[in-house]
């Protein structure tokens, strides 16, 4: 899968964020920690601080029925605190067919899974665990801290991500 198509689609499941629906995924504002598995290995673990506007308007998004403007949906089906997708997205120069799904287990914490198939079989897995930490330190608000790559804010990051020729899914 192409950088910018896992960039928005782990965006749109792991970004932490009071709609009259409530998403699958845990989203409030404050420090979060993400452990991520892709293909069974274990990546670095990732924090983010998020304020109170982001995590309302990812709320906002991930309880919406929207899809990323880059994809079709084939299927997508939300049920209490679990949400299931399934979805064919435009990648410069391909069509990438994802599938996944996403679970609150509580206002702290969320997990999901996201599938990448060709031909219908999977050919990638990443999986995400969110659990909150607590607030955020004063000079954290909005960033994220990526081992090796030290501390970045979200409008820097989505600026990155531009530059890759799309949207960060914030």
């Amino acid at each position: 899968m192409r950088p910018l198509c896992l960039l928005v689609l782990t965006g749109f499941m792991a970004l932490p964020a009071g709609a009259a629906e409530v998403s699958p995924f845990a989203t409030k504002p404050g420090q979060w920690e993400m452990k991520t598995q892709h293909n069974g290995k274990a990546m670095p673990v990732i924090r983010t601080c998020v304020d109170e506007e982001t995590a309302a308007q990812a709320e906002k998004t991930l309880a919406s029925p929207e899809i990323p403007k880059e994809c079709k949906a084939l299927s997508q089906h939300t049920k209490g605190q679990e949400m299931r997708f399934e979805y064919v997205c435009d990648d410069p120069g391909q069509q990438v067919h994802v599938r996944g799904q996403g679970r609150r287990l509580s206002e702290n914490a969320f997990e999901s899974q996201l599938e990448t198939l060709e031909n219908g079989q999977v050919t990638g897995t990443t999986l995400i665990a969110g659990q909150w930490l607590g607030a955020c330190p004063a000079q954290a608000r909005n960033t994220i801290d990526i081992p090796g790559v030290g501390q970045m804010d979200m409008d820097q990051l989505e600026r990155m991500a531009k530059e890759l020729g799309g949207t960060a899914g914030r």
